[in-house]
Formats: structure tokens, C-alpha cells, sequence
């Protein structure tokens, strides 16, 4: 055979096997397309009935409500840690604003025994 030939005869064959291949793996998307269409639709029959579409819905539900309860019990949470510190604040301010007052009551008398003359006025020493 000559060189012109060859390289025709090889160009046939290369075509042909791509042609080929490609024949084949549409084929078998074709048919892998099928095989999970049916199998999709038809879920787990059990006793007639079709499982996977009840297994969704109530996984949905499920999850659903467990979300629902950990939004309850966290507004119920914050809600009594906010009490808590609600009363820890107002006991501390009443305590402080007390004191305070107290001290402000002290230093009136102070002066006011200082001015009378009760009191002597004794210079302090700063350390």
C-alpha cells in the first residue's frame, strides 16, 4: 500500500472509532438518565406505600420544630438572666446611691458641729 492510502485508511479508522465511542456514551447517559428518573420516582415502596415522600416532610417538620423550641427556650433564657441582672443592678445602685447619701448626711453634720463649735477643726494629714 502506498503512504496516500495508509494515512485514508487511518483517517477511516479514527473516525469510525470516535464515531463509535460517541454512539456509545450517549447511550449509556441516556439510559443512566433513565435508570435515576425511575428510580427517583418511585421512593421505597413499603406495604404499598411511598416512603421517601413521607420521610421528607417529616424530617422538614422535625427540624422545624427543634428550631422552634431553641428559639422558646433561648427567649425564656435571656429573658431570666435579664431579670437577674436587672435586680443585681438596681441592688447595687440603691447600695451605692445609700452610701452616698450617708456620706452626704456625715459631711453636713461635720460642718454643721464645726460651725456651732462642737467640733474642733483639726487639720488632716495626707499621706
Amino acid at each position: 500500500m502506498s503512504k496516500r492510502t495508509q494515512k485514508v485508511a487511518l483517517a477511516l479508522v479514527i473516525i469510525s472509532l470516535l464515531t463509535i465511542g460517541a454512539v456509545l456514551s450517549s447511550g449509556l447517559l441516556k439510559n443512566q438518565k433513565t435508570t435515576q428518573n425511575q428510580t427517583e420516582g418511585k421512593g421505597l415502596n413499603v406495604l404499598g406505600e411511598v416512603a421517601q415522600s413521607q420521610i421528607i416532610p417529616s424530617l422538614s417538620s422535625n427540624m422545624n420544630k427543634l428550631v422552634e423550641n431553641t428559639l422558646q427556650n433561648t427567649k425564656e433564657l435571656v429573658s431570666e438572666k435579664t431579670v437577674e441582672v436587672k435586680t443585681n443592678i438596681m441592688q447595687t445602685l440603691e447600695k451605692e446611691v445609700n452610701n452616698f447619701t450617708q456620706s452626704q448626711v456625715e459631711s453636713i453634720k461635720m460642718q454643721i458641729c464645726r460651725e456651732w463649735g462642737v467640733v474642733q477643726i483639726t487639720p488632716s494629714k495626707s499621706p
